[in-house]
């Protein structure tokens, strides 16, 4: 569960902010954190429930060129507080709900829907993003995707911004990259193959992660 090719597409993408905070909650070994400070300047605070996992993304801050910008936070999302609210909070949230769960416990965690509820995520979002003009950004299943709309709107988030991601030309998406904002408004929509073929990644693919793949 340390990278995975849609994480690696959503944090690409994903519009940072030019001024505030970013939140990532639920970071994992914080590979999200790591890519969004590596385009802006901001200051990056990262919350973690899972202390193995937190004290990974910990060593993996301290490791990189941003690290004095990013603070690793082992706490519940649902119960973190901070003294600042935030321009951007950005999710790769647990969504494997209806799939068969995973053995291990701290996999189950990261996978499934079993210490985070999308309310949850939405509710710790309406608490730390700045009242007016904070962003939240999720990934998200495909197949879900008015299930989200829906809870969004119900609590006051409007997508601007959906990119589907597939994992091969000519299929289906199977993941939704979503950025909500405080105001309804025409949504922008894109879609990104992973390959192009099976085995080869995609130009879009090349495009978007330059920056971060060194070794295409």
């Amino acid at each position: 569960m340390k990278v995975t090719t849609d994480a690696c597409v959503f944090g690409a993408w994903v519009d940072v902010p030019r001024q505030g905070a970013v939140l990532d909650a639920g970071t994992g070994t914080g590979l999200l954190a790591l890519m969004v400070a590596q385009r802006c300047p901001l200051p990056v605070d990262a919350v973690e429930l899972h202390e193995p996992c937190a004290a990974e993304a910990a060593e993996n801050f301290r490791n990189s060129p941003w690290g004095e910008r990013l603070r690793l936070h082992c706490a519940d999302i649902r119960t973190f507080t901070s003294d600042c609210t935030y321009s951007l909070m950005i999710s790769n949230p647990p969504f494997f709900v209806h799939r068969l769960a995973a053995p291990d416990p701290a996999r189950r965690q990261a996978r499934h829907r079993v210490s985070l509820l999308p309310q949850e995520l939405f509710a710790a979002a309406n608490r730390l993003l700045q009242p007016q003009s904070g962003k939240l950004a999720v990934l998200w299943p495909a197949d879900e995707r008015q299930q989200l709309m829906n809870l969004a709107a119900r609590n006051q988030f409007f997508a601007e911004h959906l990119l589907f991601i597939a994992s091969i030309h000519g299929r289906p998406p199977h993941r939704i990259a979503c950025m909500f904002c405080r105001k309804p408004q025409e949504i922008q929509t894109q879609t990104i193959a992973i390959h192009d073929q099976p085995g080869r990644f995609s130009s879009e693919m090349h495009q978007l992660l330059a920056a971060y793949y060194v070794k295409w």
